[in-house]
């Protein structure tokens, strides 16, 4: 923006303001340059730096007259978006619109579930949805642990029976997954393959309780399929024929 100032007496100083307002008078900042002299340059327009401007210069006798400038901004929509990682984004711009896509690489995908999202920007640099672009994650197969907690009681287990406790539960892992089977794959459960992953010991007087980690189905096994699974296991877990060895 540009004003001539002259006059007698000599003018003394110029000053910037927005919109008339003594809250809006614009200092010599790192958007403005020049905000003391005849003109004032705007380093990055905005929408919001549309407005009247009024160019004000004092003479040494005092006396002051001001030059409104209106100031119209008309946002583009921005060429520049930014790289989202694990993603391919291919960008169209038309006049003052533009449409971009952007696809997840093969095993990463949005938060959301799916593999590519459309953004469009329909002027003055409003883009729906709104920027940023989300992070393409990582894929990996969802598991369901089931964790439940068994007490071997004996009269004639004692602390250092453990290790042989632990041993004939890893030897008879098949025996105690076929009884998980009962259960969690039959005619109206069918929750798909299941393993024990660990199993932990410990020991109190002469009882042992082990608490099992068993992995039940796959990422293509619904959740309400897990769920009536650890259901089941744990409104019959009390039967003298489960989880024995």
């Amino acid at each position: 923006l540009q004003c001539n100032t002259s006059g007698i007496p000599d003018v003394q100083s110029v000053s910037w303001h927005l919109n008339l307002t003594a809250a809006n008078h614009i200092q010599n900042m790192i958007r403005y340059q020049t905000a003391l002299e005849p003109s004032l340059t705007i380093l990055s327009a905005a929408l919001n730096d549309a407005g009247l401007y009024t160019c004000t210069a004092t003479n040494l006798a005092g006396t002051t007259r001001g030059l409104p400038i209106q100031l119209n901004v008309d946002e583009k929509c921005t060429k520049y978006v930014p790289d989202v990682s694990h993603s391919v984004i291919d960008c169209t711009f038309t006049n003052n619109t533009g449409t971009c896509e952007i696809k997840c690489n093969s095993g990463f995908m949005f938060r959301d579930g799916s593999d590519s999202k459309i953004y469009i920007c329909t002027g003055r640099n409003q883009w729906v949805p709104p920027l940023p672009m989300p992070t393409c994650l990582e894929t990996a197969p969802s598991t369901y642990t089931l964790v439940v907690n068994i007490k071997y009681r004996s009269t004639g287990i004692a602390l250092f029976c453990k290790t042989a406790h632990n041993q004939a539960i890893i030897n008879n892992y098949d025996t105690i997954i076929q009884q998980i089977a009962v259960y969690c794959n039959n005619e109206f459960v069918t929750v798909g393959p299941i393993a024990i992953n660990s199993t932990n010991s410990t020991t109190s007087s002469f009882d042992i309780t082990t608490t099992y980690f068993i992995v039940v189905g796959d990422s293509s096994t619904p959740k309400t399929t897990t769920d009536a699974c650890g259901l089941l296991i744990d409104n019959n877990i009390k039967k003298s024929d489960f989880f024995v060895y």
